[in-house]
């Protein structure tokens, strides 16, 4: 492709002209700007034309602007503009990409067109739809952490360059260990530099070595990586393109860095913002290529997007490390009490019993660690090991020192479903964790389908109970409140005593009527009695043509993409959002299976069959979603385990609370029959059954 600032010959799959550094997209833009001028010139013709024929009197003039039925060309319409916005987005992204001009470009269009930050999101969504572009997750580009490069720098071939930055911390709150890198894709080199500390607001100036062995355009990726002030990682991620060269054929016009970012990742939010930082960074200077001379440099920001694979990943070394670490220090510990136990055998039996039943402890302690760092890694060799060698240490003392006594601890008692009710009137959550469970409308069954509400009037119970016997409808109005609760209440005789069971066969899970009088529907077929179907996601059942349920399976949650402003959209994913739900299953196998009524109180029960655990927040991708002012996104996780309910903080900003007592990062707590949980400023009462 011949580049027409600079007539030099490119291939065709050049993004950039290789000798002047220009965007080749700007060929098309080109030619579109001389059509809209032809455009805007036939327009205006149009327009005079049509002011000479209308009549004197019908013109507008101050005292004459309203009502008079003409509306001249040069007005735009709110669709025209939109039309011309997305055509300006249309060429601006032809090649999948966007520079810092072009942003500036762009924003500064969108103001003279009189469009909002929110009508030009939208326009964006649309032409990325039709442009089949994906677009990113929001709140993915952090503007928490300002990241500057210098521009105004040449690179040469086989000498020592440096890339120049400037990072600023713009959260409130100072970050720890942070770390700016820089790879060089066909290179192969990796530099990086790091502060041990960075305050709020403070600014820092790093430069990254490298010596380049090949002229022409060369792609590299620098990466931000910090803690913040709760000991969350954070990885962050941008892309420039640098121009190496050789001396002799520098050019004063040429680019050495183009900045340039996917449409993946842009199109899906509010460019404004990012386009008034480049804006902020934007004065004319004279490029005299000097590298010491502070006043000739440059500074151009860098658009950085959370590497949320990256950061997950991190988050969960973190995890296995310190329960590594914890799960060392008591196996340590054990290994000193069996040292002391045997040193006491031969003279006092009764304390070396005691050493034995504290390395026995310890080494239990060590092995619930190791179990934990399997949980988050199920292919972690080291854990393994220590788990098969505690296991053959406990089995050596109790060969010594003869089967020891049991800790002295309350017994648990064995839960196999529960009920969560929220302090929100009508508002409850079964849970239910067994291989068999019964539906109907007695009260015996784990899921008692009635419709409601559907009481009758305390003083009529006896003869309703006769009635029953007969023919329900002829059971007269004046028992109930009112009609509906005599409809809901024949409706709800329509599902029998035990009406169906869900059962489990190896891992998967049928429903099966157990002959009920007026059927079991899935899908719309009618179910033979005794007939087993497999549950699958979005399955649809009818309970005796009166109760419709929905069945969905939670895999693992999601971030829901919303608009945050900038502080909330710069937490990291493991703080604020905690959107890095390690426990959940990598596997892809089902954790749990919700069953929504649809019907009837759709908002007032919720039946979950709890498989491994859930997630419990804000977004709607959670099993248990609620709405608060101080509950994450991803806010914390019901974990079923040894016929026990846990529950765990996924380190969401306000806590977890169980009992008045705040669940610490990273531990589980431990249901008993009955809890009061506080999640964020939500409250529910957990009521556990055998």
């Amino acid at each position: 492709m011949k580049c027409p600032f600079c007539s030099f010959n490119n291939n065709e799959e050049n993004l950039f002209c290789t000798s002047c550094g220009k965007k080749l997209s700007e060929i098309i833009k080109e030619e579109i700007q001389k059509e809209i001028e032809s455009e805007l010139k036939e327009i205006s013709t149009l327009d005079s034309e049509s002011k000479a024929s209308i009549p004197p009197d019908l013109k507008k003039t101050p005292n004459n602007t309203e009502g008079s039925g003409v509306i001249l060309h040069s007005e735009k319409t709110a669709e025209a503009k939109r039309a011309e916005y997305r055509s300006i987005l249309e060429k601006v992204f032809a090649d999948g990409r966007i520079t810092p001009e072009e942003l500036i470009d762009l924003n500064e269009k969108r103001k003279e067109l009189g469009l909002n930050e929110a009508e030009a999101l939208e326009v964006q969504k649309e032409t990325a739809k039709d442009l089949g572009i994906e677009i990113k997750e929001m709140g993915d580009l952090c503007t928490g952490v300002l990241l500057e490069i210098n521009t105004n720098k040449d690179y040469f071939v086989g000498e020592m360059n440096n890339l120049e930055f400037k990072m600023t911390n713009r959260f409130g709150n100072s970050l720890e260990k942070v770390c700016l890198s820089s790879h060089f894709e066909m290179l192969g080199k990796k530099e990086e530099k790091s502060i041990p500390k960075m305050s709020s607001r403070h600014q820092e100036v790093l430069r990254l070595p490298f010596k380049h062995t090949d002229r022409g355009q060369e792609l590299v990726e620098i990466r931000v990586q910090y803690f913040d002030d709760k000991g969350n990682p954070t990885v962050l991620k941008a892309e420039i393109e640098v121009g190496i060269s050789a001396r002799d054929e520098v050019r004063e016009d040429r680019k050495s860095i183009n900045i340039t970012v996917t449409a993946e990742k842009m199109m899906g939010v509010d460019l404004s913002h990012m386009a008034e930082i480049y804006e902020e960074k934007r004065e004319p200077k004279a490029k005299k290529r000097s590298f010491y001379g502070e006043a000739e440099k440059e500074w151009t920001g860098l658009p950085i997007f959370l590497d949320e694979e990256e950061t997950n990943r991190w988050r969960e070394q973190i995890l296995i490390d310190k329960k590594m670490a914890e799960g060392e220090r008591n196996f340590g510990g054990a290994e000193n009490f069996i040292r002391d136990a045997e040193k006491l055998s031969a003279k006092d039996k009764k304390a070396a019993r005691e050493k034995y039943d504290q390395a026995h402890h310890h080494l239990n302690e060590a092995k619930s660690c190791f179990f934990k760092v399997r949980e988050i890694n199920q292919e972690h060799a080291p854990s393994l090991d220590r788990i098969r060698q505690i296991d053959h240490i406990i089995s050596e003392i109790e060969s010594k020192a003869g089967k020891l006594k049991p800790e002295p601890v309350v017994q648990k008692i064995r839960l196999n479903s529960s009920v969560l009710k929220l302090h929100d009137p009508g508002k409850r959550i079964f849970l239910y964790s067994k291989e068999e469970i019964t539906l109907g409308r007695n009260k015996q069954n784990d899921m008692i389908l009635r419709l409601v509400p559907n009481t009758y009037k305390k003083e009529y119970e006896e003869r309703v109970k006769e009635l029953l016997k007969g023919k329900v409808e002829e059971i007269p109005i004046e028992y109930f409140e009112d009609k509906k609760n005599k409809t809901n209440f024949i409706h709800s005789i329509r599902i029998s005593n035990k009406h169906a069971e869900i059962i489990e066969k190896t891992g998967s899970f049928y429903l099966r009527d157990v002959g009920s009088t007026n059927g079991t529907f899935v899908e719309g077929r009618k179910l033979k009695p005794q007939e087993e179907i497999l549950l699958k996601n979005d399955t649809r059942v009818n309970i005796a043509g009166v109760l419709d349920l929905e069945c969905k399976f939670y895999k693992e949650s999601k971030k829901e993409q919303k608009n945050r402003d900038m502080q909330d959209s710069c937490f990291t994913v493991l703080g604020e959002k905690s959107d890095s739900c390690f426990g959940i299953d990598k596997r892809g196998l089902v954790n749990a299976i919700k069953f929504k009524r649809l019907n009837n109180n759709p908002e007032g029960e919720e039946y979950l069959i709890l498989i491994r655990e859930i997630t419990i927040g804000k977004d709607r991708t959670n099993a248990i979603d609620i709405d608060g002012e101080k509950v994450s996104d991803i806010h914390a996780r019901i974990i079923y385990r040894d016929q026990q309910y846990w529950i765990e903080d996924l380190n969401s900003r306000h806590g977890t609370w169980v009992n008045g007592e705040r669940v610490g990062f990273g531990a589980e707590v431990s249901l008993e029959k009955e809890a009061e949980i506080v999640i964020g400023d939500i409250k529910m009462l957990f009521e556990g059954k055998p």
